[in-house]
């Protein structure tokens, strides 16, 4: 295969897009060996550099390991585990990844004036509004993590009507904004539950779980959705890996 043309994206940054597909969807699966990076390059129609570009950010990451005289391998120990934050935010992904069967409930979608963080995080004006998402994941019937999302009306295609919340936020702002996810910054701490929150979660009062506060940039490093998360860590464990150089 030869890369599309794509402005939005660097060559470099399409060929880290294709391979952490790949990985993802195991066609690179945990412990496989990938291709020579002389056979990456013919097939991407890409120069070698670009390549070990590309390869040696994954390693960094720790999604692969490069081994002198070897080749690159996936890491074997992928399985269930995120490479950043970021990663943490593929709901689904993460609760399959912890052996249960995933659900989603959509609690609300409306749209209201941005708040003053959301405004401050999203470069918006005063009196812009966003689009809220508020949507409830399960593991096996049980309800494991709160999400909050908020997206900049301004973003949002014209004729928009109905954002299927069972769409991931990647898909929705790909499908629905054309824009993509390139990083995200993250701000984790830890939360007691109020009432509000407690019925939603089925959990006692004031039971404490991890909040996870979030701002996605596209590739011009703009923001463009901000997003906000509590997760039962009784039941989804979240795992990262770390590369040491």
């Amino acid at each position: 295969m030869s890369l599309p043309f794509a402005r939005a994206k660097s060559i470099t940054d399409q060929v880290d897009a294709v391979l952490r597909d790949r990985i993802r969807d195991k066609t690179y699966p945990p412990g496989g060996k990938l291709p020579s990076e002389n056979d990456l390059s013919a097939e991407f129609g890409v120069s070698r550099s670009t390549v070990h570009t590309v390869l040696t950010r994954l390693a960094q990451e720790g999604l692969l390991l490069r081994k002198h005289g070897e080749g690159t391998y996936v890491n074997l120990r992928l399985h269930g585990v995120k490479s950043n934050w970021g990663g943490l935010w593929e709901f689904s992904e993460l609760i399959e990844s912890n052996g249960y069967t995933a659900g989603i409930e959509t609690l609300a979608a409306y749209t209201r004036p941005a708040t003053n963080d959301e405004c401050v995080a999203l470069n918006l004006a005063d009196g812009e509004t966003v689009t809220v998402l508020e949507r409830l994941f399960f593991a096996d019937d049980h309800p494991v993590i709160l999400v909050n999302n908020a997206i900049p009306n301004r973003l949002i295609h014209p004729g928009t009507e109905v954002i299927p919340g069972k769409h991931s936020l990647r898909q929705i702002l790909h499908e629905y904004c054309q824009v993509n996810i390139a990083y995200a910054i993250s701000q984790v701490s830890t939360s007691k539950l109020g009432a509000p929150l407690s019925i939603t979660m089925q959990k006692p009062l004031d039971t404490v779980m991890l909040n996870i506060r979030i701002v996605f940039y596209d590739v011009n490093n703009q923001p463009i959705a901000t997003g906000s998360s509590y997760y039962d860590d009784s039941r989804i464990k979240l795992r990262l890996v770390q590369a040491w150089n």
